[in-house]
């Protein structure tokens, strides 16, 4: 049985109050990928709002999982091939 709990995160300084029925240490992970991500881009972009901060973070992160989306599709293809 699942179990929704709120799990409270911070993200560039603000508080994010989110429900999940997963594990909270791995909630917490994810936020802090988010939160490294967002204040990268501040440091490099200072004039920005942190409503871009987020989409660019986002955009990023998206550009990472598809990069190694596309390797582990490759390896895959590759062992497939070698069977």
């Amino acid at each position: 049985m699942c179990v929704e709990k709120k799990v409270m995160v911070e993200i560039f300084g603000e508080q994010y109050p989110l429900i999940t029925d997963g594990d909270e240490a791995h909630i917490r992970r994810l936020a802090a990928i988010v939160d490294q991500k967002v204040r990268e881009i501040a440091r490099k972009s200072t004039n920005l709002s942190g409503q871009r901060l987020g989409v660019l973070a986002a955009l990023q992160i998206a550009e990472e999982y598809s990069q190694m989306k596309k390797d582990y599709d490759d390896l895959v293809a590759m062992l497939d091939r070698k069977r």
